[in-house]
């Protein structure tokens, strides 16, 4: 059970950083000056770094998924 919510957060946290990705670069064809290239780098960032936080979370799930396994054993 707490996997899938754990599996749901992280992927409505995707979802978020995509949109916000994507709502920044439709933004970019009106924006062209420097603001807009710092908040592109910004958006990058970001973007980064909510893959480590999303692969750890994916590392997490699989941990769970084992300890459940070792305690099914028991």
């Amino acid at each position: 059970m707490l996997n899938n919510e754990l599996r749901s957060d992280i992927n409505r946290f995707q979802d978020i950083i995509r949109n916000l990705s994507m709502g920044v670069n439709r933004s970019g064809i009106s924006w062209r000056d420097a603001q807009y290239a710092e908040l592109a780098g910004k958006i990058q960032s970001l973007a980064s770094s909510s893959k480590d936080v999303i692969q750890a979370g994916e590392r997490c799930m699989d941990a769970m998924r084992r300890f459940d396994d070792i305690a099914s054993e028991v």
